[in-house]
C-alpha cells in the first residue's frame, strides 16, 4: 500500500504566487481509485475546477510544470509526470486534457505534447464523451481542439496583427524568456495544481 499524495497550498503559493485557492481541496479518499483524471475531474469540476483544488487560470510555463503542477496526481503508471488541463472551448465546449512538455529538440526548442483530450457533449450527465489526441504543439502553433485542427500562428495574423481569423483553443509560444501554453480567442483553461486525494492509502 502507498499513500496517495497531495500537495500543500502553501508550497503552491510559494512557487506560482497567485492562483485560485480550492475551497474543497483534498476531500477525496482515493483509496478505490485508480485514476482521478478518469473518476474524479468530471461534472461540477468541468465547470469550477477551482472549487475543489488550487489551480492555475489562463496559462503555464514550462517552469511552473517542472516546478509543481505534475508532481502530484494519482494517474495510472502510464500518465505518471503529466500535468492536467481543463478547458471551455471558444465554441463553449467542455474538456480536460493531458499534456506535457518534451524534451529539447535537434534545434534546441521544446514542444508541448497534448497527450489525451475527453470532451463532452454534455456536462452534466456525462453525455457523448470523446476522446482525441496526442496533438504535438511546436511554438507558434495553436490547436482548435473543437475541430482537433492545428492553426499555426503565423498564418492567421492581419496586418495590424489582430487574429480573428484564429479559430485556435490553446496556443504554444517559445522564445528567449521561456515557454508558455495559453488559452486564447475566448477559450477559459485552468491548470490544477493539486491532487483531489486526502492523504491516506490506496
Amino acid at each position: 500500500m502507498r499513500p496517495t499524495r497531495i500537495i500543500s497550498v502553501a508550497l503552491c503559493a510559494f512557487v506560482l504566487g497567485a492562483g485560485s485557492a480550492g475551497v474543497n481541496a483534498g476531500n477525496f479518499n482515493c483509496a478505490v481509485v485508480y485514476d482521478e483524471f478518469e473518476s474524479l475531474m468530471n461534472k461540477r469540476f468541468l465547470t469550477q475546477p477551482g472549487e475543489f483544488v488550487q489551480t492555475l487560470p489562463g496559462s503555464i510555463s514550462a517552469e511552473q510544470f517542472e516546478g509543481v503542477s505534475r508532481a502530484n496526481f494519482l494517474l495510472y503508471p502510464a500518465r505518471q509526470g503529466m500535468g492536467i488541463g481543463i478547458l471551455k472551448t471558444n465554441q463553449n465546449i467542455r474538456a480536460k486534457f493531458l499534456f506535457h512538455w518534451s524534451q529539447p529538440m535537434v534545434d534546441n526548442t521544446t514542444h508541448v505534447i497534448i497527450d489525451e483530450v475527453v470532451k463532452y457533449g454534455r456536462v452534466e450527465d456525462g453525455y457523448a464523451p470523446s476522446r482525441v489526441g496526442p496533438f504535438r504543439l511546436k511554438p507558434g502553433m495553436s490547436i482548435d481542439l473543437d475541430t482537433t485542427e492545428y492553426v499555426p500562428q503565423e498564418s492567421i495574423r492581419d496586418e495590424d496583427g489582430a487574429g480573428a481569423g484564429d479559430t485556435g483553443d490553446l496556443l504554444y509560444e517559445s522564445g528567449p524568456d521561456g515557454s508558455v501554453l495559453r488559452a486564447v480567442n475566448g477559450a477559459e483553461v485552468e491548470f490544477p495544481l493539486e491532487t483531489m486525494c486526502q492523504e491516506g492509502s490506496a
